[in-house]
């Protein structure tokens, strides 16, 4: 028996249960089910094995079920409490998409299932920290923390070290396989070369460790083993991976335990151990009154949560009303206000001259887990490519299990992937996963990290919004995407201002102008433009919007004056104001201080063949006078994206803002035609100056890719 390579197969009956997570107990002349696995995942686990083993600790029935045609593969009675089944003589029917489940029937006395048992301490191996598995920190509300972990337990920090209390009486145990602290395997070993993966960390207790895996098929049990140390000692337990899944881990202790510093680690081959990694982490800031106080915070966090990343924060302060002082791991540097572009490049060149190795981006009103920035540092510290780069999520600081969106790509506007997840779904983690091999994904710079390259190629002055697109197509960065990387900030509902609608239409035409999205030599730039242009226009029109409609007509005004006029207006605050007080001019927006919510009949008018005919003859309706509109009031839940379809034939909306004000937005005919008009106008303008627009915009987006174009902005 010793030479025949056998799996043991009690993994399957620990499953998401509460009453199974210790010694699986069963009573006398009654049945106990695994899990169901599907035919398919079960034969590629078993076709590694020649013997299925099961030992328990009296006699017993062990059968496999198909569960969808109500049949037994086989029933097999133990012999001396053991089961030896050769897995040739079945594995072959197993490839399907049927349920299966193994179950088991004592026959004789109350039942255990044998555990894989390990007292003594593992054999010690050379391994590579990964990362420490995250708890929430000091600036994190208490709803997060599903995102971390599952379960009962509590932690702190002592000799920079986390400590970990789980009770014995705590149900369920603690599940780690979490937005945080599952592992990708598939990525790892694709960027970095990652040979073995291990779970690590010191015990002094008794527990049951179960390795869990997530597929697309559900969440499975891959090993199950009990630990026990009387004293502190350490544990390096290997995790098994075919190189796609995500894996994570399960612990139940089976009398008061604590567990210290767990994390991953791993083996890989070609690893260059004496390079000195610095990072240096880039924050633009602009009366931003908390920037101070939230960087000393996040600083002092990596410094007790991460120790081995060598870091300082550069706040590039474009207001220049932050008070210089000497700071641990902070520099303040006084800037121009150059938009985040000016301020992020400043920074980047800044730490380029002190022989930083990685940058990181990362917005002023956004905050991160330390954790995040050791993840991603060791990643690209291990990666066998320089362009590798790393794109956090974006979560909304005011609901924040919610992942706005995790990665985007560019092509006739930004569209944003994985967007209004539940981050404390396993299904959330799988998804995460999933793109679309044809796209060419972006990183935004709310979190972006990457290696310091000598050959990096420099943005165009944007001052704000599109600079992070420009950035990552320009260097063709490969970039990843990881669980647990993200950082906290408001929704881009409530940042929609005319000033923000500006900039990034502003911004979507200068990337048409100067990068190629598209090898089809058919593809027609200007009607890209076109398409970007009129489609922002009429939503907003739709909405009511009409300050906003007007500044996506100022932003193509803006670039048909030619690249001199972007140029001369790179400090952009005086520009700012009078596309302020040209799109608010347009703007029927009022504050009630009540009103009245009546019930909309006109809301049943979507039912009827002819509705559809009307909306689009009728631009959902923005084209039929008042008089023909419904009057009552239609109310939009406070922070929500407003539909247009949910506008038609309505003649006005309510609104919330965060801080519970009351707007109201009104239907206005001829302020529809007064700028429908001009964007006619306007578009044909563009239309005759195209050609010559796109060859000087391209010369000078190249000219700005230098290092030189921009240290001779910033030394003026």
């Amino acid at each position: 028996m010793d030479n025949i390579q056998m799996i043991n197969i009690n993994k399957f009956f620990y499953y998401d249960n509460p009453n199974l997570m210790g010694i699986i107990k069963i009573p006398n002349l009654t049945s106990l089910k695994s899990q169901s696995i599907t035919g398919d995942y079960l034969h590629t686990v078993l076709k590694n094995y020649n013997q299925i083993t099961l030992e328990c600790k009296y006699d017993f029935i062990l059968s496999l079920n198909d569960e969808d045609n109500g049949c037994k593969l086989f029933s097999v009675a133990s012999i001396k409490n053991k089961i030896y089944i050769k897995i040739k003589t079945f594995a072959y029917l197993l490839k399907n998409k049927h349920k299966y489940q193994f179950e088991l029937f004592s026959t004789t006395h109350d039942n255990e299932i044998k555990i894989d048992f390990y007292q003594e301490q593992f054999e010690s191996v050379q391994l590579e920290t990964l990362c420490h598995f995250a708890f929430p920190s000091r600036n994190f509300p208490k709803n997060s923390q599903d995102l971390f972990y599952k379960g009962q337990l509590y932690f702190y920090r002592k000799e920079n070290k986390n400590f970990t209390f789980l009770g014995d009486n705590i149900s369920g145990g603690v599940d780690f396989n979490t937005y945080f602290n599952s592992f990708e395997v598939d990525k790892w070993v694709k960027a970095t070369d990652l040979k073995k993966l291990y779970i690590n960390f010191n015990l002094k207790g008794e527990i049951i460790l179960r390795i869990k895996t997530i597929k697309a098929t559900g969440v499975y049990s891959t090993n199950v083993l009990r630990l026990i140390s009387l004293s502190d000692k350490n544990f390096s337990v290997q995790i098994p991976f075919e190189g796609d899944e995500i894996v994570g881990v399960h612990f139940y202790a089976l009398k008061p335990s604590i567990l210290t510093d767990i994390k991953w680690s791993g083996i890989l081959s070609n690893k260059n151990a004496n390079e000195i990694n610095q990072l240096a982490i880039i924050i633009t800031a602009f009366n931003e009154p908390d920037v101070i106080s939230n960087c000393k915070l996040l600083a002092q966090e990596i410094k007790e949560n991460c120790p081995n990343v060598n870091f300082k924060l550069f706040i590039i302060d474009n207001s220049q009303s932050i008070n210089k002082e000497r700071l641990e791991n902070i520099k303040i540097i006084y800037n121009q206000n150059l938009g985040g572009t000016g301020g992020f490049i400043r920074g980047l060149l800044e730490a380029r001259k002190e022989k930083f190795s990685f940058c990181m981006f990362m917005d002023d009103d956004a905050y991160t887990s330390p954790y995040s920035i050791e993840k991603s540092f060791n990643f690209l510290k291990l990666s066998k490519n320089n362009n590798v780069a790393i794109s956090g999520a974006m979560f909304d600081k005011n609901n924040v299990v919610n992942q706005l969106e995790s990665g985007a790509y560019f092509f006739e506007g930004c569209h944003p992937l994985h967007c209004n997840l539940h981050g404390a779904d396993p299904i959330t983690l799988l998804k995460n996963n999933i793109i679309d091999s044809n796209i060419k994904i972006y990183g935004s710079w709310w979190f972006f990290m990457f290696k310091i390259n000598d050959d990096l190629k420099l943005p165009f002055p944007y001052f704000v919004r599109g600079d992070d697109i420009d950035f990552s197509y320009k260097n063709n960065f490969n970039i990843y995407l990881l669980n647990g990387v993200c950082s906290w900030q408001d929704n881009f509902i409530t940042k929609e201002t005319p000033v923000a609608v500006f900039l990034f239409i502003r911004s979507h035409i200068l990337h048409h102008l100067t990068i190629n999205f598209s090898n089809n030599k058919d593809y027609d730039v200007f009607k890209s433009i076109e398409f970007i242009v009129k489609s922002h226009l009429f939503r907003y029109l739709k909405q009511f919007r009409y300050d906003l409609a007007r500044a996506v007509l100022e932003a193509c005004v803006f670039i048909c004056q030619g690249k001199d006029n972007w140029t001369n207006n790179l400090l952009m605050e005086e520009y700012l104001r009078k596309v302020k007080q040209i799109s608010l001019k347009e703007s029927t927006q009022k504050e009630q201080e009540e009103y009245i919510k009546t019930y909309d009949f006109y809301k049943q008018l979507r039912l009827w063949p002819v509705t559809k005919l009307t909306k689009k003859y009728t631009i959902n309706s923005i084209l039929i006078p008042r008089l023909l509109k419904s009057h009552k009031i239609w109310e939009i839940p406070q922070g929500n994206y407003v539909d247009p379809k949910y506008l038609f034939l309505k003649n006005f909306y309510i609104q919330k803002n965060v801080s519970g004000k009351i707007f109201i937005f009104k239907f206005n005919l001829l302020k529809t035609l007064k700028i429908i008009l001009y964007y006619g106008l306007i578009m044909k303008r563009f239309n005759k100056k195209y050609l010559s627009l796109k060859m000087e915009y391209k010369q000078s987006y190249d000219e700005w890719s230098e290092v030189k174009k921009w240290e001779d902005l910033f030394n003026k």
